[in-house]
């Protein structure tokens, strides 16, 4: 088997295996512990060979949010206008950095999301503002997941708000006349 199992304790084993190289071409392996039996620890070796070969096996990196939205805001900057720019930033830095700037990419969740858009809603931004914030995020975290930095992309299992129906007046007496 392309991997190596090693006893840690009474019932926990460490299962480590090589990756493919990262950009730079360095080795890279996974290693992860496993709490049961050794036929536990051999089944979730098994996973993880199929994992690496499918490409789905993460980099098991401690990327921050902040430092996930700073490396999409490089890549944005060019190809859209300043303003463009600079509203997105001005979002993502206010609303998303703020508050998650220092939590592991990893570790987001659909629950820290939508804490972020429930907030940017009672302080009194519409829901249009929200909804772009969301692509925002999503399209941040599509990046890490690109990069093989997530497993999946947390702000994508969240539905963004949608627009309250604007209200029309009703037509006065005399614009009624008038029509």
């Amino acid at each position: 088997m392309p991997g190596s199992i090693t006893k840690r304790g009474k019932n926990s084993y460490r299962i480590r295996l090589d990756a493919p190289p990262d950009a730079s071409g360095s080795r890279r392996q996974v290693s992860e512990t496993v709490h049961g039996t050794k036929k536990d620890a051999e089944r979730r070796l098994a996973e993880l060979v199929v994992e690496i070969g499918d490409g789905k096996c993460v980099a098991r990196k401690d990327v921050t949010v902040a430092e996930a939205v700073e490396v999409w805001l490089k890549k944005y900057k060019y190809g859209h206008a300043d303003s463009t720019y600079c509203t997105a930033e001005g979002l993502l830095r206010l609303h998303v950095v703020e508050g998650l700037g220092k939590m592991p990419v990893s570790g987001l969740t659909p629950s820290h999301v939508d804490s972020v858009m429930i907030r940017m809603l009672d302080d009194g931004l519409r829901p249009r503002t929200v909804r772009y914030l969301h692509w925002l995020l999503k399209s941040v975290l599509d990046g890490c997941l690109n990069r093989n930095e997530i497993s999946h992309n947390s702000a994508a299992k969240v539905k963004p708000p949608r627009d309250l129906p604007k209200e029309v007046p009703a037509l006065t007496d005399t614009q009624v006349q008038a029509f």
